[in-house]
């Protein structure tokens, strides 16, 4: 397994296209309940999607493109959600699962921090992304505190790019059975190698707990690629050469 700088490719643009409900007006500003019940006030929100939870959705054909808010204090009824599979209980819920068979992934999600605490009693947001065929690109952005999270990605056949906030502090499990992992310049100044083992490569990110820690709950990146290169950026690395990139992996 080694460690490669990014590599440039052709140029392309990226589609606008996505769901439906991404093509309505903006929203008022995201004012997320405080503990006491009022609501704090906070500047003109950066996106414009209406933030959910547990949100799934799921195609046999086709990309999965958009802007996708998560709030995950956000109590949702579960009459509300999507039914549930054969042995699965409300815990096993993400807070965001995005699966396609034959298509892209490319999500842009954003985690709201409020004041309450998450819901369903997690200690973390979990987020979920797969593609059977297709390259996956996630750009993961926090709104108003940081919020830890667990980001599985699972891709079989393409490329996977992500992006995390500069308050990423904690771990990258990245295993590509046939592809290469590329870190950017300054993921690879915060990084170091806690291991190599199984095809799987082990990093830490930030500042590394001291002892006492036997169990990590904050930040942490799980990336499965079958046929495929994994590549890591702060999402404020994003330059032209990393556009092309991501131009070229979902066909545009």
């Amino acid at each position: 397994m080694i460690v490669t700088p990014d590599m440039d490719a052709s140029k392309g643009k990226e589609a606008a296209d996505g769901p439906s409900y991404h093509e309505s007006p903006a929203p008022p500003a995201y004012y997320p309940q405080s503990q006491s019940g009022g609501q704090a006030i906070l500047p003109q929100a950066p996106f414009k999607s209406k933030p959910t939870n547990f949100l799934e959705l799921t195609k046999d054909n086709g990309h999965l493109r958009g802007e996708y808010v998560i709030d995950p204090s956000l109590i949702i009824a579960p009459s509300y959600l999507p039914p549930l599979t054969p042995g699965e209980t409300d815990g096993d819920r993400k807070n965001l699962h995005l699966y396609t068979k034959n298509g892209h992934v490319r999500a842009d999600i954003w985690l709201i921090g409020a004041n309450a605490p998450l819901a369903m009693g997690r200690n973390r947001a979990t987020l979920n992304l797969g593609s059977h065929n297709g390259p996956i690109v996630a750009k993961l952005q926090q709104y108003n505190a940081a919020v830890p999270f667990l980001l599985n990605i699972h891709a079989k056949n393409g490329h996977t790019t992500v992006f995390v906030p500069r308050s990423f502090n904690g771990l990258l499990l990245l295993s590509p059975e046939h592809g290469k992992i590329a870190f950017s310049d300054g993921i690879k100044a915060n990084s170091r190698l806690l291991g190599q083992y199984d095809g799987k490569g082990k990093y830490f990110v930030g500042l590394i707990p001291g002892e006492g820690a036997n169990t990590w709950c904050g930040d942490e990146v799980r990336i499965e690629s079958a046929n495929g290169h994994i590549r890591i950026r702060y999402i404020d690395e994003e330059d032209d050469g990393i556009k092309s990139v991501i131009g070229k992996l979902i066909g545009l």
